[in-house]
């Protein structure tokens, strides 16, 4: 079953979500739909179109595979080092991400080189056969949020970004904190 979005502005996709989340019984629904309350209340994080990099990292993933017939997700740390950046980018064609130690360890390496952890990227995708009850929002799951808290401890991560595709989150380590409280 296609299920046509009549508007994907972030705001619109967050308030679908937020109130499907309640609707449901499950206590981590409710969590998540907190989580989406904080956004939504410019609380935490900070909303805005997507930038040519994010669409040029988007991009990658779209020719790897149809996000329409076959939804997947992407990661990407940024590192810079004075003017020039470099990202590893990494997916499992598929929702979800793990990380991949081999991945962990040039990341460690490079930043014990001197360069630093600018931020890191990944997608949320739409969901057009129903089969997932997240909808291309721009929140960070829970997991996502635990990831972040690690990498912020672990490798100084202070900043984080979450796109679908048109539209993305900015998170600062101070966002990772708040809604790393929210149960």
């Amino acid at each position: 079953m296609r299920k046509r979005v009549a508007d994907v502005s972030a705001d619109s996709i967050l308030d679908q979500e937020y109130r499907d989340f309640l609707s449901r019984p499950d206590p981590r629904f409710r969590a998540e739909a907190a989580k989406i309350r904080l956004i939504l209340d410019r609380r935490v994080g900070e909303i805005r179109p997507l930038n040519c990099l994010e669409s040029h990292l988007f991009s990658i993933q779209l020719l790897r595979q149809s996000m329409v017939e076959k939804p997947s997700e992407f990661g990407a740390f940024i590192l810079r080092r004075d003017s020039d950046l470099k990202i590893y980018y990494s997916t499992q064609d598929r929702p979800g991400g793990k990380l991949d130690d081999q991945l962990m360890d040039s990341v460690a390496a490079d930043l014990a080189s001197g360069w630093t952890m600018w931020k890191h990227l990944h997608n949320h995708n739409f969901f057009f056969d129903g089969s997932v009850p997240i909808m291309g929002g721009v929140c960070p799951s829970r997991s996502d949020v635990q990831l972040y808290l690690y990498l912020q401890k672990e490798l100084g991560l202070n900043a984080a970004s979450v796109t679908n595709g048109f539209d993305t989150i900015d998170l600062d380590a101070e966002d990772f904190q708040v809604l790393g409280t929210v149960p």
